[in-house]
Formats: C-alpha cells, sequence, structure tokens
C-alpha cells in the first residue's frame, strides 16, 4: 500500500494545473496589474519589436482602461507595420468599450498591409456589434 506522503504531491501539482487551466478557459485575458505602465511605456520605444511585442501584451488586458485604449489607439498609427496589426488586433477585444477607437479603425481599413486592414475591420465588427 502506498503512503499518503508519496501521492500527496503528484495530486497536490495536477490540481494546481487544473486550475490553472480552468483560469486560462474562463478568464480569458490578464488583468491590469503593475506592469501595464511598463507596456505602455514600450510603445514609445525606438526599437520596432518592443512596440510590437507592448502592444501584443496589452492585447490581452482585461478590463480595459482608458490609458491602453489611449494607448492602442496611438499605436494604430505606428510607422511599423507589425504594431499596426498589434492594435488593431486589439482594440476590437475591448468590444463596445472601445467605441473611439472606430475613426481610427475606419482609417486604418485603407491601410498599405492587408493584416492590418483585416485585424480593422474584425475590430469594428467587435466594437460596432
Amino acid at each position: 500500500m502506498r503512503n499518503f506522503k508519496s501521492i500527496a504531491v503528484p495530486i497536490a501539482v495536477f490540481a494546481a494545473l487544473i486550475a490553472g487551466l480552468v483560469f486560462v478557459v474562463f478568464a480569458g485575458r490578464a488583468y491590469v496589474d503593475s506592469r501595464t505602465p511598463a507596456w505602455i511605456a514600450m510603445l514609445k520605444d525606438s526599437n520596432p519589436d518592443v512596440r510590437r511585442n507592448g502592444a501584443m501584451y496589452l492585447n490581452d488586458l482585461s478590463p480595459p482602461t482608458p490609458a491602453v485604449l489611449d494607448a492602442l489607439m496611438g499605436a494604430i498609427a505606428d510607422e511599423y507595420v507589425g504594431v499596426r496589426q498589434q492594435a488593431a488586433h486589439g482594440l476590437g477585444k475591448f468590444g463596445t468599450e472601445a467605441h473611439q477607437a472606430i475613426p481610427l479603425l475606419k482609417q486604418a481599413l485603407n491601410d498599405q498591409d492587408a493584416e492590418v486592414r483585416r485585424h480593422a475591420e474584425e475590430s469594428l465588427r467587435h466594437i460596432e456589434g
């Protein structure tokens, strides 16, 4: 017969994994936390890859805050296509709470990059309903 201590650790690890999976499945988004200002600041970096990553991190935040929405709205006009793609994609994740982004997303429908246009179209559907 196995003693309790030999199975307690695997059971605890399994329970933690299940709890994490349930959180990911039902929560769906990260919550605004102390890293948010740093991610917003990344959008001002001179390195376009850093700016793109900042927009990508901000995409998954919930609930949306005015600062996050403002940052993504500013990023949709970035000179680097990867940043514009992430910003256009992220704005739609906030749904109707990003209604002030509608004019910018409509402008993005004319972007030279097909992915920016696609993300802008999808985001407008999410925001406008």
